[in-house]
């Protein structure tokens, strides 16, 4: 079994399967930590890992464009954000926002969202209010409804946390 494992793993249609099944895996698994009513220090340690391991995968698959690289550093500002590490939220915002321009609004949207998020995390209220504003916008923008109802609920979560600010 080994040998067979092995010889797949030589060939690049071999490790795409496996970039594919990881890069999704690993996306997947940081959800379930993210869904979770509590984390400890293991599951936020394993949360962070489970997204820079689904990163990594993303950007060895051979049909990785930059939609899949905005939700993946999207993923990662989140987690960070979850793991109360607004800086850190804030480079994967930032890295989010890069890539996304260009892109559908809903993507922009999102690593807005991401850069809010860490913001209100900093106490940041000024800040905030901009980031709510131009996601916001962002969102008006998204044509797909279910899309847009996705980042309409997340604002709207974070809005009503802006209010303690």
């Amino acid at each position: 079994m080994k040998d067979k494992v092995l010889e797949i793993l030589k060939s690049n249609e071999g490790l795409q399967i496996v970039h594919q099944s990881f890069s999704a895996s690993c996306f997947n698994k940081t959800w379930d930590f993210i869904a979770k009513e509590s984390l400890s220090e293991e599951d936020i340690e394993n949360m962070i890992t489970t997204s820079y391991a689904s990163l990594w995968h993303w950007k060895h698959r051979s049909d990785c464009k930059d939609e899949n690289l905005s939700v993946a550093y999207w993923l990662l500002g989140r987690v960070h954000c979850v793991a109360n590490k607004a800086n850190i939220a804030e480079e994967f915002g930032l890295k989010c926002l890069k890539i996304s321009k260009g892109l559908d609004p809903f993507y922009t949207g999102y690593a807005y969202e991401v850069l809010l998020n860490s913001e209100i995390i900093k106490g940041n209220k000024a800040k905030a209010e901009k980031f709510y504003k131009l996601a916001n916008e962002q969102m008006l923008l998204v044509e797909d409804k279910e899309n847009q109802s996705y980042l309409s609920d997340d604002l709207e979560k974070l809005k009503s946390r802006m209010t303690n600010l």
